[in-house]
């Protein structure tokens, strides 16, 4: 999974598919330091990371409660941008 980071794929779906790797293999750090990288590139669908079964060995670390809860606040702004304007 080192390898697919140094590759830097910059879409943040592709950095949310090697973060739930790291989670699956209960790699808390590596997991949290990826899932920001995702949320950061635009990957912040909440609803689904809370039910991504994936995560759920790391979902009660700290900083894994605060990339969740980021990510959950970048999609409520989101929402309110997008249908707002409507």
């Amino acid at each position: 999974m080192r390898e697919l980071e140094r590759l830097d794929p910059g879409d943040g779906e592709q950095w949310y598919a090697i973060a739930i790797l790291y989670g699956l293999l209960g790699e808390g750090a590596d997991c949290a330091r990826v899932l920001r990288k995702a949320v950061d590139s635009g990957f912040f669908c909440y609803p689904f990371m809370q039910k991504d079964a994936f995560l759920d060995p790391v979902r009660n670390e700290t900083e894994m409660k605060e990339i969740l809860s980021l990510a959950r606040r970048k999609g409520e702004d989101f929402r309110r941008v997008v249908f707002s304007t409507r």
